[in-house]
């Protein structure tokens, strides 16, 4: 099985992925962080609620 080709600046253990997600996160204004942990808290709300309904299923 191929596995797609990856483009730009990564490494087999996802180092520069993590500098480059802290950077811009370190970027963001403390209002925009704050929409970020609740965008997330709604996707991981969502994501906890299918597995809940799958179980069920």
């Amino acid at each position: 099985m191929d596995r797609p080709k990856r483009t730009g600046n990564w490494t087999p253990d996802g180092k520069a992925e993590r500098v480059a997600l802290r950077r811009d996160y370190m970027e963001l204004t403390p209002s925009q962080r704050a929409e970020q942990v609740i965008e997330l808290s709604r996707f991981m709300s969502r994501v906890a609620e299918a597995g809940r309904r799958q179980r069920g299923a």
